[in-house]
């Protein structure tokens, strides 16, 4: 058995109105909030670290690294969401119409240069079972996006269920993971949000 661990980078730092659409725009983290994050997943046992190479995710990765010698990966397949024309926008910047068109199907909307939720899914399931096939206990450094798609696969959730995860800033999440005749068997067995009441997003 191995466990896989999963955490949502530190709350972002912006100078502009938040965006539901911060996906490959590579902003940075609050400092205050990443050392917030260090205690406790420096405490967790785990073999790797593996992490998004944006920098809100690859920083925090890089200090956790040093701080515990452990090795480092970035695999671009933890990556947020490609907005497309909407990543980085603030929903006042976004045509009304396309806005709500996109709010009342957001599984069938196009949103021009995106990337599909179908897409989506079929990169983050194959990074999922990459990190399964390293055999080893793994924390890896991502987005709030790709854990939901993760918990959507263990779990066996319907698209609409995506919308009832609320992943705040620094929610870790694990399983334990264990190889069967019939595949791998994985077990949601932690959620818990470091970070507290103080900081969400």
């Amino acid at each position: 058995m191995n466990r896989i661990y999963l955490v949502r980078h530190p709350a972002l730092l912006t100078n502009g109105s938040p965006t539901p659409f911060m996906g490959r725009t590579d902003c940075l983290a609050d400092a205050e909030s990443a050392l917030g994050l260090q205690p406790a997943l420096m405490r967790l046992r785990v073999d790797r670290l593996v992490s998004s190479p944006l920098q809100r995710c690859a920083r925090l990765a890089k200090d956790l690294a040093e701080q515990t010698n452990l090795p480092l990966q970035f695999d671009a397949n933890w990556q947020e969401r490609d907005w497309g024309a909407w990543d980085g926008c603030s929903v006042t910047d976004i045509d009304a119409h396309a806005l709500q068109a996109y709010y009342d199907a957001p599984f069938d909307y196009s949103i021009d240069q995106a990337e599909t939720v179908d897409v989506m899914q079929a990169r983050i399931n194959q990074a999922w079972l990459e990190l399964v096939a390293l055999q080893q206990d793994v924390l890896c450094i991502t987005h709030g996006g790709p854990m939901r798609l993760v918990l959507q696969q263990v779990l066996g959730l319907s698209n609409s269920a995506l919308f009832q995860l609320k992943i705040h800033y620094g929610t870790l999440i694990g399983f334990e993971v264990y190889p069967t005749e019939q595949g791998v068997f994985a077990q949601l067995c932690l959620i818990q949000p470091l970070l507290g009441d103080k900081v969400k997003g």
